[in-house]
């Protein structure tokens, strides 16, 4: 879909390496491009990682597979499972690396700095996210779109991960998070392969740029389930 393109940068002025947890460092998950540097997220560290995700299936299976890259064992929690099958073709071979469970599966043994665990709990639009986390572990909540409604249970969120929105939800988020009004405008105007990471009070944009290997496994970026 050609959407107007998103500039950059909207983030506050603030130095480089001052940022809230999850911290955007070096050594990390390479989330994407931001402008023409890689944006790196800490995503594990020794206290859980939580993370809203409101995109599409192919965002969350992105991010997984580059969790795999890092050495993360990655569970799925889902009632979905032949949604997850680009990832699981993607993984290495064997059990130890991608895990599709049920919900309201036991909740995956705590991770280490060596051996982190993702857990990505697609949840789907309405159903209640996973709360439980251990060290060394990231909770990825998923759903579809955020809505008004699903404003609220998000600020225990260390960080929210967006993709394009319906305008209505966009003075919510705001709103809830102390987001700058110039970024805001841009969150239901962002072109497929760009995604939006709120912090309290901060707002950037970035290009998830899949590489050759990643289109080969699950497409062009997508904003459709």
């Amino acid at each position: 879909m050609n959407r107007h393109p998103v500039p950059g940068s909207h983030s506050l002025p603030e130095p480089a390496a001052v940022r809230l947890d999850p911290a955007l460092v070096r050594g990390g998950l390479i989330v994407g491009q931001e402008g023409r540097e890689p944006l790196v997220l800490r995503l594990f560290r020794a206290r859980p990682t939580r993370i809203g995700l409101f995109a599409s299936g192919y965002v969350a299976a992105l991010l997984g597979y580059r969790a795999l890259a890092m050495g993360a064992r990655v569970v799925v929690v889902t009632a979905r499972q032949p949604s997850w099958s680009a990832l699981v073709r993607a993984a290495p071979v064997g059990p130890a690396w991608v895990n599709l469970v049920p919900p309201d599966s036991p909740v995956p043994p705590a991770g280490t700095m060596l051996r982190p665990v993702l857990v990505i709990d697609d949840v789907g639009p309405v159903a209640k996210p996973r709360r439980e986390a251990g060290p060394w572990q990231a909770v990825v909540t998923l759903r579809p779109y955020l809505t008004p409604q699903a404003v609220d249970p998000l600020r225990g969120h260390d960080l929210l991960v967006m993709q394009r929105m319906a305008a209505e939800a966009v003075g919510p988020v705001r709103a809830a998070f102390g987001l700058p009004a110039d970024a805001a405008q841009w969150l239901p105007r962002m072109p497929d392969g760009t995604v939006a990471l709120a912090e309290r009070g901060r707002l950037r944009f970035v290009n998830l740029t899949p590489t050759q290997v990643e289109q080969m496994a699950f497409g062009p970026p997508t904003r459709d389930e």
